[in-house]
């Protein structure tokens, strides 16, 4: 079945057929050289082939070849099967390059600030390849309907400026990605850097020119709402533009991946040093909400059960209510229900433990998982919503080389919801309009030290933590009320 996701005239939906013909043709010829996952795009969704007639004015020739030469590039830089855990955690915690909330217009919005840009040699192929997953996963997102790329200039200085990874983003973007751009907002271009300016708008096709606009701290709220800006740009948006995906490598471990030798990474490493130092203390002073992911709603926890447990029996024989102390009804079954026993995994490197969550309420929860000890530690999800009679398992990671305190703890708070389609700023106000409703679930934390370089020794133990985590209990702890 074909996917039409714009109208089109009999003249264009003719061509997009013989563009598809002929690129189709060639794929059968050269399947090599091509993705799976891009040729069943072509196949099936009119507007992706359109896009490329758009671009060339109607030509089938000229689009036939662009989108040939499209497709041929994605398979040879690896576009169609990157993730985001490809890419190192330094990356997404400097929060220099991130997709965010949508602007007036309802178009999603791509950030790029510039004086976190540092031109590091070595670096520079994984950063491209960085830029481009994000243009072409938020591409796919909104499926061709246009984006925005905002480029933040504000702080930054000519050390920040890099010709060569703009004069990339350009020809990608002109090359590879047609018709996929609403406009491109330039936010505090400082004068100083208007001898840079001129030869960047020199690079810039005459295409692209009428699609550039300019803005600043007066009028930036034009395109983009102040509860969806970023803090940075003076917005009131509390979603977490630096989470970090679970399972991303550092960049010691892309740079050693890559070749590079010790000195080289000794040299490259302290240059991340201050942002991430910045990163520290952003995350410490602003009670930043976790995404779940980069859709525009909170994602729903999907059921996702250890396998120990399902062999035992159904999650809600498994999962008992925590036994209540108050009058407030009690919403969610957890395991464990006081002490979360932490494990060193040999493939984090580092130690974790596992949450299970259902719902035992008739309408859906939100929920968030906090701790009075959040630098050191990793929560995936760390929020989101929990559909009626569904079971949810969170993660937590001690973040490597930071220390576990024996009186770290972590407290579960949990509302029951009528409406399970919230934007992150509605998510966020749920809790401070219902403070009356909220209910909370306290856990404790052991680390067992002796498994940290689990020899022979540690198996056993680490063995019995596990069998201790997955078995079947009934819970006995309680639940505690958050105060207004």
């Amino acid at each position: 079945m074909t996917i039409i996701t714009k109208q089109h005239s009999n003249k264009s939906g003719e061509l997009v057929i013989q563009v598809r013909q002929r690129f189709l043709e060639d794929y059968t010829n050269n399947p090599d050289v091509y993705n799976e996952e891009d040729v069943e795009r072509i196949r099936t969704n009119d507007w992706y082939v359109k896009r490329f007639l758009l671009a060339r004015r109607r030509n089938v020739d000229e689009a036939y070849e662009m989108l040939r030469n499209t497709i041929r590039w994605r398979q040879e830089f690896g576009l169609p099967t990157m993730i985001d855990t490809d890419f190192p955690t330094e990356f997404y915690k400097v929060g220099g390059l991130f997709q965010y909330e949508r602007d007036l217009s309802g178009n999603v919005v791509i950030y790029l600030r510039i004086r976190m840009h540092r031109k590091i040699a070595e670096m520079s192929d994984p950063i491209k390849r960085f830029l481009m997953h994000i243009v072409d996963k938020t591409d796919r997102q909104v499926d061709g309907n246009g984006m925005v790329i905002v480029f933040d200039c504000s702080g930054a200085g000519y050390s920040n400026m890099d010709l060569d990874f703009l004069t990339f983003l350009i020809t990608a973007g002109n090359s590879y990605f047609p018709v996929g751009l609403k406009y491109i907002l330039v936010y505090e271009l400082s004068w100083l850097l208007n001898a840079f300016r001129r030869i960047a708008m020199s690079l810039i096709p005459q295409t692209f020119l009428p699609l550039i606009k300019f803005a600043d701290k007066s009028d930036i709220t034009n395109y983009i709402s102040l509860d969806n800006l970023p803090d940075f740009m003076g917005g009131t948006c509390k979603r977490n533009y630096r989470y970090i995906p679970k399972g991303c490598p550092t960049v010691a471990d892309i740079a050693a991946k890559n070749g590079y030798t010790q000195e080289d990474i000794d040299r490259i490493l302290p240059i991340f040093e201050p942002l991430l130092a910045e990163a520290d203390k952003a995350i410490a002073d602003n009670n930043y909400l976790d995404t779940i992911d980069n859709n525009e709603e909170i994602t729903i926890g999907s059921i996702e059960m250890n396998e120990k447990i399902e062999s035992n029996g159904t999650i809600s024989e498994n999962l008992v209510p925590i036994n209540k102390t108050n009058s407030k009804p009690n919403i969610l079954g957890l395991f464990p229900n006081d002490l979360m026993h932490f494990i060193y995994e040999s493939h984090s490197q580092t130690y974790e433990t596992n949450i299970l969550l259902q719902n035992l309420c008739e309408t859906p929860i939100a929920y968030k998982i906090q701790s009075n000890n959040p630098n050191n530690y990793n929560v995936s999800p760390r929020l989101g919503i929990i559909m009626f009679g569904a079971s949810l398992r969170c993660n937590i990671q001690l973040i490597s080389g930071r220390r576990h305190h024996p009186k770290d703890k972590f407290l579960i708070i949990a509302l029951p919801i009528n409406d399970h389609k919230l934007n992150v700023n509605q998510f966020a106000r749920l809790w401070k309009d219902n403070k009356e409703s909220i209910i909370s679930y306290k856990l404790l934390t052991n680390m067992n030290e002796k498994n940290n370089h689990l020899g022979n020794d540690g198996v056993e133990g680490e063995q019995d933590l596990r069998a201790e985590m997955c078995a079947p209990e009934v819970f006995t702890g309680s639940h505690t009320n958050i105060k207004s």
